[in-house]
């Protein structure tokens, strides 16, 4: 569309050189969030890191087939302990995502996409750290596999799971066809809402969702008693 040599906008400004082209407005907001969320740098290193395993799982039809098949036993293995329910259209296998920096929403599938087949995600990555072909390709998906179990990553998953599942739900109705403008403006007052009372009010409920997800996946919980120190000259506590 807007490919300034093959795109739509290239024949436009052929047919009428003063035409100027902007984003759609559901758009421009993606970018903005995109932008404002990897001025933190634990989330920018957070979505380096689950692009960088994203690739490696995917890298090959073997490893995808691997992938479903685990992400199917584990789907089994729950509807035989009655801790998921089925029906029509629920636990599918599907796969992984790989989020878009023009998709806001594309992040927020990979996010959910990766949580879902997340023990699937750790088995396939402790085969090939155990089984691959050359020493680089072992190494990498070691680093990989021990980003997945630990702590930071897992709660930095869920965290940006809340928030970008609250904007989410803008993006997507900003997007229809007919959107009145003062209806525009109560989704944004919403929205606006809805990540305060989450800043103020959910640090529990996060950090029960999180802690309990740690321990279906064995990863070692951290202790929030503990002493911490950020890393850095300053080696403030």
């Amino acid at each position: 569309m807007r490919g300034e040599w093959n795109g739509l906008q290239a024949l436009f400004i052929n047919y009428c050189p003063y035409a100027y082209y902007v984003h759609y407005l559901a758009y421009q907001l993606q970018l903005a969030l995109i932008v404002a969320a990897r001025e933190i740098s634990n989330v920018h290193t957070f979505f380096q890191n689950l692009i960088f395993i994203i690739n490696i799982v995917s890298a090959s039809c073997k490893r995808n087939d691997e992938l479903q098949a685990f992400q199917a036993a584990t789907i089994k293995h729950l509807v035989d302990i009655d801790e998921i329910k089925t029906g029509k259209g629920v636990n599918q296998v599907g796969g992984l995502q790989r989020p878009g920096d023009s998709r806001w929403s594309s992040h927020f599938k990979s996010i959910c996409s990766l949580i879902k087949m997340y023990g699937a995600t750790c088995l396939v990555l402790e085969n090939i750290a155990l089984d691959g072909s050359t020493y680089s390709q072992r190494g990498d998906t070691a680093f990989s596999f021990k980003l997945l179990m630990s702590f930071n990553f897992a709660f930095i998953l869920h965290i940006i799971k809340d928030v970008i599942g609250i904007t989410n739900m803008l993006c997507q109705a900003l997007q229809q066809k007919s959107q009145h403008i003062l209806n525009a403006i109560h989704l944004m007052t919403t929205t606006k809402t809805l990540i305060q009372k989450l800043r103020n009010d959910g640090w529990k409920t996060l950090l029960e969702e999180v802690t309990s997800f740690c321990k279906h996946q064995d990863i070692e919980v951290a202790d929030m008693d503990d002493c911490f120190s950020s890393v850095g000259r300053s080696r403030r506590k």
